[in-house]
């Protein structure tokens, strides 16, 4: 599949997340720098030299959304505690029909995954897939280096678990938004 293919797959499913969570009440601003800073993403990608120092891979890996889950009344006069979150979004494909295991990267993009814990092990990691539960999260920093093919249902959990405020109705909703992009790409 191609780079530009590629790219519009994962901005689907960064839009059904952001989409999910705003619908569910948590406020979400876009953080990557292709976002923030698309001048100097522009510049950095064509940039001729493979090296590049801490600050550029840094802002390279920088996650997709901050996420805002404004505190709530919960009775009696208490709140939850409202939370800020970083939230990184890959979209994927799973390796076949049978099981959940799916490749978070290409063993030549590892580097990513070391930014990423170097950098940003405080973020979280959204995956969706086109099966099961669709939308899966894990902990940044407790990616493993060497490890390339997770298992959703083993190493991930539920969205849900996490954004609890986002129902299974709303889930289902956007599970076919998932099936139309991998169907689309």
């Amino acid at each position: 599949m191609s780079w530009e293919r590629n790219k519009l797959k994962g901005k689907h499913g960064e839009e059904i997340i952001r989409k999910m969570l705003v619908e569910s009440g948590y406020d979400v601003i876009s953080y990557g720098y292709e976002a923030s800073l698309s001048g100097l993403a522009n510049k950095l990608r064509e940039k001729k030299t493979e090296y590049c120092g801490d600050v550029e891979r840094q802002i390279r890996s920088s996650p997709d959304f901050i996420v805002y889950n404004p505190a709530k009344p919960v009775g009696g006069g208490y709140f939850e505690v409202a939370d800020l979150m970083l939230l990184e979004v890959k979209t994927r494909k799973l390796l076949n029909k049978h099981n959940s295991n799916f490749l978070l990267y290409e063993k030549a993009k590892k580097d990513r995954i070391e930014d990423y814990l170097k950098f940003w092990g405080n973020s979280l990691l959204v995956v969706v897939i086109p099966k099961y539960d669709f939308f899966y999260i894990r902990e940044m920093k407790t990616l493993l280096l060497d490890k390339l093919v997770y298992n959703a249902k083993k190493d991930f959990q539920k969205f849900q678990k996490i954004f609890s405020r986002v129902t299974d109705e709303t889930i289902r909703k956007y599970q076919s938004n998932v099936k139309q992009i991998f169907n689309k790409y």
